[in-house]
């Protein structure tokens, strides 16, 4: 009984969009000096699997202290755009490791 309501709502929701939500730090919500950042290559990727999944990407860009975005993360952003206007919008890719940075608070 319970596996087919699980199997119903699961059908019901097939079709609507969804969100994949990730950061373009690893493992931060929030800018931190010790977490990796992800690269363009890898945003692209991320980009290209919510397109083949029908998903929506909320990429997280966390602000520093002062409130302003970090110059890198910025500078990757732009990049990533580059690439989208040069190779066009990905049709499909891979998800990104979802590492945990130690250092973040």
């Amino acid at each position: 009984m319970e596996q087919q309501r699980v199997q119903r709502g699961f059908e019901g929701n097939r079709n609507k969009h969804n969100e994949i939500c990730s950061t373009i730090q690893q493992g931060s919500w929030s800018f931190s000096p010790v977490c990796e950042n992800r690269s363009v290559d890898e945003l692209y990727q991320l980009l290209g699997y919510a397109n083949a999944n029908n998903c929506n990407l909320l990429l997280n860009v966390g602000p520093m202290a002062d409130g302003s975005i970090n110059p890198r993360h910025a500078e990757t952003l732009l990049q990533l755009g580059d690439k989208i206007r040069k190779k066009g919008f990905p049709e499909n890719g891979c998800p990104v490791r979802q590492n945990i940075c130690m250092g973040a608070e």
